[in-house]
């Protein structure tokens, strides 16, 4: 980085060109690496519904879907969930 001295008259276009700098790095950083999706829990009735059951079903299915138990409730996380239609089969985690 060099020293330069800026005057008074040739602020505001330093500060216009940092400005364009700072947008570009910005648009960079979001390219390269996109915020982590926030993770969908979905009770009961959410994954039946997700799932295209009924909620019976949820219970009649036991160990074979990918649950965890929460507060005495069944929750589920979607993202397991569609693993689960796409592999038919649990992660490696429930195993």
């Amino acid at each position: 980085m060099k020293n330069t001295v800026i005057t008074f008259e040739q602020l505001p276009q330093a500060i216009y060109s940092l400005t364009c700098e700072v947008q570009e790095l910005r648009k960079l950083i979001e390219a390269a690496a996109p915020l982590p999706q926030a993770v969908e829990i979905l009770d009961r009735k959410g994954a039946a519904k997700f799932l295209g059951i009924s909620e019976q079903t949820i219970y009649q299915m036991g160990d074979k879907l990918p649950r965890r138990k929460r507060f005495g409730k069944l929750v589920f996380l979607k993202s397991e969930l569609a693993e689960f239609i796409i592999t038919g089969k649990k992660s490696k985690l429930w195993k």
